[in-house]
């Protein structure tokens, strides 16, 4: 499949009440919501929102950062898009590539411990 289109959509939702964390007050929010569609005609949608304080990242930078990825993932395999590796000055435990590393690590951990619950259950019986 191949991706034909990244959309993005960057918004600012007042908030009623104030948000208070140990860095900083938030009256808003302002997640960047990003919709794709690949060749099937299938839709995609995700979203991300930068805490400025809690890492050096801004919502501008992160903004431009989305920008240039949809730029560069548009017309690519999604086997592709997924593969590729962004280099940022950002915290490195934000590096995609590193995300979807570990998710297989705790898959393939997850399925090894189920694998093992059910061979003593096996052998129990």
């Amino acid at each position: 499949m191949t991706i034909e289109e990244i959309t993005l959509y960057r918004v600012k939702m007042l908030l009623t009440v104030p948000y208070h964390v140990s860095y900083r007050v938030y009256d808003d929010f302002e997640p960047i919501i990003v919709e794709a569609r690949n060749s099937d005609g299938r839709i995609g949608w995700g979203e991300g929102h930068i805490s400025p304080g809690h890492t050096f990242e801004t919502v501008d930078g992160g903004w431009e950062f989305c920008r240039t990825a949809a730029g560069s993932l548009a017309g690519k395999s999604t086997e592709d898009a997924l593969a590729a590796r962004y280099h940022t000055h950002c915290d490195p435990r934000l590096n995609g590539s590193q995300a979807l590393e570990l998710a297989f690590l705790i898959a393939d951990a997850l399925k090894k411990e189920r694998t093992g619950q059910n061979a003593q259950a096996r052998a129990a019986s």
